[in-house]
């Protein structure tokens, strides 16, 4: 993973350079940033916003039908079942699944503190005025 992160086709380098050129296509922009944290924490408000900012009608019974076939456990249940298309992994094995945890910030558990300093730093030195505020929408602040 130290070296994945610090690799310039696939690390954080190119992850760094896409939020850069999205948050400058953003802005001069209307958008509204969603992100997993704030789904995470309040679907229901988080996916009615959504509608509001693309001016569609909220019906609040579909709403709530939609909200719950998306629940996290509900997503990995059709994984497991039916799987990911063209792709060939063992669905019995949680840390394979796409539907992995669920968790908000679940990244930390995947990784040693030098190597979250490591992302921090790079954020903080690579990423615009705008991608920080960006990023900012997800809670991590650099």
């Amino acid at each position: 993973l130290t070296e994945f992160i610090k690799d310039r086709d696939q690390g954080m380098p190119k992850m760094i350079g896409y939020l850069n050129r999205w948050a400058a296509g953003l802005s001069n922009r209307a958008h509204f940033v969603l992100s997993y944290e704030g789904l995470s924490a309040d679907t229901e408000g988080q996916t009615e916003a959504v509608l509001e900012f693309l001016r569609c009608p909220v019906d609040r019974t579909a709403l709530r039908a939609a909200v719950e076939a998306g629940r996290f456990e509900a997503m990995q249940d059709r994984e497991r079942v039916e799987g990911i298309p063209a792709h060939d992994y063992d669905r019995n094995d949680v840390e394979s699944l796409r539907m992995r945890r669920g968790k908000a910030g679940g990244f930390r558990d995947y990784l040693d503190e030098a190597q979250v300093a490591e992302v921090e730093g790079l954020c903080a030195a690579d990423l615009t005025v705008s991608a920080k505020r960006l990023v900012g929408h997800t809670g991590l602040n650099v």
